[in-house]
């Protein structure tokens, strides 16, 4: 990326972004503390151990969610905490313990989003509260990871496996869904207590294949799946396979900036204009962050 692009992101971050996706910046781009970051992670995370208060924008809802709280898991990782630290374990309690889960798998949306700005697809109803395995597949696998309690890791485990023989019999393509899964896989990588994993990630990388978008003219101006949505990191399953695309699109990403020299989001709430407008500058400000990791992560 070209210094005066790249200056022109980190002057849009240092204004708008959100105190939370600065310390983010800071620490990966410019020896930031681990601590700050720590900290302003911490103030999306409620007493139950659980995350809100908008960490996902496009729901304000204060109260603790899964998905809100799955949205933290990237943070987690990036801090590369010890697996007993208070703010995971206070994770996992809250993910074990919630009422927000029935027949295995996880709510997506949850009644109190109805109180809150939110955009449509975060609207509340019983009959649509769970969208297959996303998160619920991402979700196991983050417990399954970092759970100390012997009785939470088999937990996971068994929605883990109900999860792996679901993908194997079933045809799974929906973008989010296909995302869960790529997490938990990561999540299981070199585990040994599961069946059919082998299977499992041929067919996982035969959808990731067939659902990424390959008209690269669509993937900054449609909602639709770009390579580094499935693919973020060179050790995961499907860089050797999408390798071209992925280097390609992290070359496209600096001429693809909008105003204020950061990037946009391809969708609307149509509704709530006033809060969409907040939420759509953290997404901006979460979305530069993300890129230029992307973009050094795949120079």
């Amino acid at each position: 990326m070209k210094e005066q692009a790249y200056k022109e992101v980190v002057n849009w971050i240092y204004q708008f972004a959100r105190p939370l996706e600065l310390a983010r910046f800071q620490y990966l781009f410019e020896g930031g503390t681990k601590e700050n970051y720590y900290m302003e992670l911490r103030k999306f995370q409620n007493g139950d151990g659980g995350f809100g208060y908008g960490l996902e924008p496009d729901s304000m809802n204060p109260n603790s969610s899964p998905i809100q709280t799955w949205m933290a898991f990237e943070y987690i990782e990036e801090l590369n905490l010890t697996k007993t630290d208070s703010l995971i374990q206070d994770t996992v309690d809250y993910l074990v313990n919630t009422s927000c889960f029935e027949n295995g798998f996880w709510f997506a949306t949850i009644p109190t989003n109805e109180d809150y700005p939110h955009a449509p697809w975060w609207g509340y109803s019983k009959e649509t509260r769970i969208w297959g395995y996303n998160p619920t597949a991402a979700i196991a696998g983050f417990i399954y990871k970092y759970a100390v309690k012997k009785q939470d890791v088999l937990f996971a485990k068994k929605i883990i496996q109900k999860a792996i023989d679901d993908f194997l019999s079933d045809r799974i393509d929906e973008m989010h869904e296909v995302r869960s899964f790529i997490e938990m896989n990561e999540s299981i990588k070199g585990s040994n207590d599961f069946k059919g994993v082998k299977e499992f990630q041929t067919k996982l990388l035969e959808i990731m294949m067939e659902t990424i978008e390959k008209d690269d003219s669509k993937w900054f101006s449609s909602y639709c799946v770009r390579p580094s949505q499935y693919i973020y990191k060179k050790d995961m399953l499907g860089y050797a396979e999408l390798k071209e695309w992925v280097h390609k699109e992290a070359s496209m990403f600096e001429s693809q900036r909008g105003s204020g020299g950061v990037w946009g989001i391809t969708w609307d709430w149509n509704q709530y204009p006033e809060d969409f407008q907040k939420a759509k500058i953290a997404w901006q400000g979460l979305i530069a962050v993300g890129t230029l990791k992307i973009i050094y992560q795949f120079r």
